[in-house]
Formats: structure tokens, C-alpha cells, sequence
């Protein structure tokens, strides 16, 4: 269930929300190891151990897109702010983004230079996006024209595991780190 925060028999409360099932989005056959809305809302795109990456229509529970991955091994994905790329990254140590637009996707970049899995990918901006790396760094990547690295942040002493941009300031982000 993609959209449930807990079974259907169980009730999660919390101090402000009650969090109910409303809808349930089936297409994965493997475990579904990251999702992420779309920034209208409208959308969704999952990441699954099956080698898909599926973006949904969230409120018609059908599926826009199936894309087959270059690797089964996916642990995260990530989409654009203007609706028009997503990203998938995972054991291969790559993140590849892809374009999304007329009824087709198209692969149109992968970025290469972790030298560990990929944890996370964020987009910052419609041309930027965030990885992190069991190799114990992040990377912020300029898409426009020829992908390249823009920056790149050490000094985590273990597997870079999570990251989050600031909603407000697309310039500033956390990481956390099993160090």
C-alpha cells in the first residue's frame, strides 16, 4: 500500500493526525524501497526491488509510467520540482535520471562518481540534484547542458543514509550519516 499509514485493521494516532488508508496503488512485485510526491501533488513516483520505477497517478490510482531500471538493486528516487524529470539511483553506485513527457520516458543522464551505493537523490531545483553515498558524501550535480559535479561535501566518517533540503532555501540541506 503506497498511500496507507498503517493496516487496514490498525489505527496510528498521533497528537495532531489520525492517519487512515484512502487509497491503495498495486503494480510492484518487489519490495518498495523509496517514494516521493510530486510538488503539485498529483503524482507520485515509486522505486521498487523489482527494477521498476513507477510514476502514478495518485488520485486515479493508475500508472503514467513503468520505467525497467538498469539495475534491480534501487534503494532510492527522487522528483524534478517541475514535474518533468525523475531519478533512481541504488547499488550500482549511479544515479540516473530520466525524462518524462508525451506518454514516453527517456533516459537522459547518469551520473557517475560515487564510489559506494546510493542512498539518497534529491532534487533541489528542476537542474539540480542532491546524492548521498555509502561512500560517506554528498554530491550536488548541475544538469543543465553536460551533467557535472557542482559540489562535493565530506566529513562523515560512515554511509551517508538520509538527506533533506530545506523547502525554503533549496541552498541548504542535512545529512545524516551512521557515523
Amino acid at each position: 500500500s503506497i498511500l496507507g499509514g498503517a493496516s487496514k485493521n490498525a489505527k496510528l494516532a498521533t497528537n495532531f493526525v489520525n492517519l487512515k488508508e484512502r487509497k491503495t496503488l498495486t503494480g510492484h512485485f518487489g519490495k518498495i524501497c523509496a517514494m516521493q510526491w510530486s510538488r503539485t501533488g498529483k503524482n507520485i513516483v515509486s522505486a521498487a526491488q523489482d527494477g521498476k520505477l513507477i510514476i502514478w497517478s495518485a488520485f486515479f490510482q493508475h500508472k503514467l509510467y513503468v520505467i525497467t531500471l538498469n539495475s534491480t538493486w534501487v534503494m532510492t528516487c527522487g522528483y524534478s520540482p517541475d514535474g518533468q524529470h525523475v531519478a533512481s539511483g541504488g547499488l550500482d553506485n549511479n544515479c540516473t535520471i530520466y525524462r518524462l513527457g508525451d506518454q514516453k520516458y527517456h533516459q537522459v543522464s547518469q551520473l557517475r562518481r560515487h564510489d559506494g551505493y546510493l542512498s539518497t537523490c534529491n532534487f533541489t531545483r528542476k537542474d539540480e540534484v542532491l546524492t548521498s553515498s555509502g561512500d560517506k558524501t554528498c554530491i550536488l550535480w548541475d544538469l543543465k547542458d553536460t551533467p557535472r559535479v557542482k559540489s562535493h561535501f565530506y566529513g562523515h566518517n560512515g554511509d551517508v543514509v538520509s538527506t533533506s533540503i530545506d523547502s525554503t532555501n533549496p541552498n541548504m540541506f542535512v545529512s545524516g550519516s551512521s557515523d
